[in-house]
């Protein structure tokens, strides 16, 4: 909820601003930025998906899933 919060809350001319963090991307605005760390965030969890499931546990996938529906 809270992401949403600050995300929702970004103008249109914020996100479209040139973001100076040094996080090196093809788009250097603020939007790029946060494309860029969900792309990041995304690749690292099926990283540790498939490794969960090399090992037998439950892939992060289900553990999604087994969340959601307790939920």
């Amino acid at each position: 909820v809270y992401k949403r919060q600050v995300l929702g809350g970004l103008s249109d001319e914020r996100v479209l601003a040139p973001h100076t963090g040094g996080i090196p991307g093809p788009d250097p605005t603020v939007r790029g930025t946060i494309e860029g760390l969900c792309w990041h965030e995304a690749y690292h969890l099926g990283q540790i998906g498939l490794i969960r499931a090399e090992l037998g546990y439950a892939t992060t996938e289900e553990l999604f899933r087994k969340a959601h529906e307790e939920s």
